[in-house]
């Protein structure tokens, strides 16, 4: 459920910035910090990082708030990670926070 539901959220979000808007005001950046920090399951930290980085592109206010939620840092632990799925997507969804 978790990798499905971050999955469809990474999706509806590419490219649209009401549902970026709208995912920032049901409050789904601190439930996908809260997976990020607390998954062990690759399957749910790659889509969740696409998420974030898709939910950042374009989009200032959802930048600052994964910054304050302190995305930065779990994502640069998720670097590290030799699958590459999760290490590109927490590498993209980090390059988003960063260089916006």
């Amino acid at each position: 459920v978790q990798r499905l539901s971050s999955c469809a959220l990474c999706n509806v979000c590419a490219n649209h910035e009401a549902n970026k808007q709208q995912a920032r005001e049901v409050g789904a950046l601190p439930v996908l910090i809260h997976l990020l920090s607390t998954s062990q399951v690759p399957e749910v930290l790659s889509p969740v990082a696409g998420a974030i980085c898709n939910l950042s592109m374009k989009c200032p206010e959802n930048r600052a708030e994964f910054v304050r939620l302190g995305a930065t840092e779990v994502l640069r632990e998720l670097v590290t990670s030799p699958i590459p799925s999760l290490h590109g997507n927490a590498l993209a969804a980090l390059e988003q926070l960063e260089l916006g």
